[in-house]
């Protein structure tokens, strides 16, 4: 299933909520605060509490606080209208932003039932009319949200493996999904996730990813890789390859249906590894070289 894709048809759907508004958008998208296991049962707890429901056509949020997390990367954490809501999002959904004329489809970091807040991480591009307005506002400023709405949702029970690949910002909707999968009592999913980056200051979600690989040891291997190490650096160096893969995916796994490979990253990055489609459907790119198939590899 293809995130971009869906994103399109959510976008198609917010003009109609905003009443024929020009839409031109760019795919972009803490709160794990505790590794311990009595603090995650009380998050499920919290999670299953009743809340009240979120405007059907779009919804005003506030901004609380808003966080540098890299040199072009912020963190925003906003209210929802009422303390009670939540955005009740599934693994994966996002939300639509709306600035004047312009639509950016972002996909929230908070968990799904977080009460009162919506938590965005925006990576501010060069130009970028919606990163470029998010990462200006300031507490107390207000942005125009409609959603949320599912793009991909996986099915755990018949796909407990799970290879995840993903670069820059892509992470936001994988944290999201990982948040939605990894429950105490969720022990048969496997999850491998190559995580790519320019530079170790890149890592987004470090020590939340970290923190969740800590606490699900069993269901939850997290590998990182970046091109530009430094001589301090311990884990991979250069892009997602095969000879990568090979290393930290069980590849016993490759073919068989009960396995599921998710990618999110740039366009070069999802073809380099999901290959581009040929005549009669065939495939090319690294996974197929070692081995998984075409029905298996999920873009998101």
């Amino acid at each position: 299933m293809n995130y971009s894709m869906l994103s399109s048809r959510s976008v198609l759907a917010g003009i109609g909520i905003v009443g024929g508004v020009a839409v031109t958008y760019h795919l972009s998208a803490k709160f794990f605060s505790s590794s311990s296991k009595a603090a995650i049962s009380a998050r499920q707890t919290r999670l299953n509490a009743d809340s009240t429901p979120l405007p059907k056509f779009g919804f005003t949020a506030t901004l609380k606080s808003s966080q540098e997390v890299s040199p072009d990367c912020k963190r925003l954490v906003f209210s929802l209208p009422e303390p009670t809501q939540t955005l009740k999002n599934y693994a994966t959904s996002h939300v639509l932003v709306r600035n004047g004329w312009t639509i950016r489809p972002y996909s929230p970091i908070s968990e799904p039932h977080r009460l009162g807040e919506m938590e965005l991480q925006i990576k501010h591009y060069p130009g970028g009319k919606m990163s470029g307005h998010l990462c200006s506002l300031a507490p107390g400023d207000q942005i125009t949200v409609y959603g949320p709405m599912t793009a991909y949702r996986h099915n755990a029970d018949k796909h407990p493996n799970l290879v995840i690949m993903a670069a820059g910002t892509g992470i936001n909707p994988v944290y999201q999904m990982l948040l939605h999968l990894l429950k105490p009592e969720s022990k048969n999913s496997r999850i491998t996730l190559l995580y790519a980056n320019r530079s170790p200051s890149d890592i987004l979600l470090r020590s939340e990813l970290d923190t969740l690989a800590k606490t699900y040891p069993e269901q939850l291997k997290v590998h990182y890789t970046v091109t530009d190490a430094p001589a301090s650096w311990q884990g991979f160096v250069g892009r997602i390859d095969q000879s990568m893969i090979q290393k930290t995916v069980d590849l016993h796994e490759a073919g068989v249906d009960t396995t599921r490979v998710l990618i999110c990253g740039p366009p070069g990055f999802e073809s380099s590894l999901a290959g581009k489609k040929r005549f009669f459907g065939s495939t090319t790119g690294i996974l197929n070289d070692v081995g998984f198939k075409k029905e298996q590899i999920n873009i998101l």
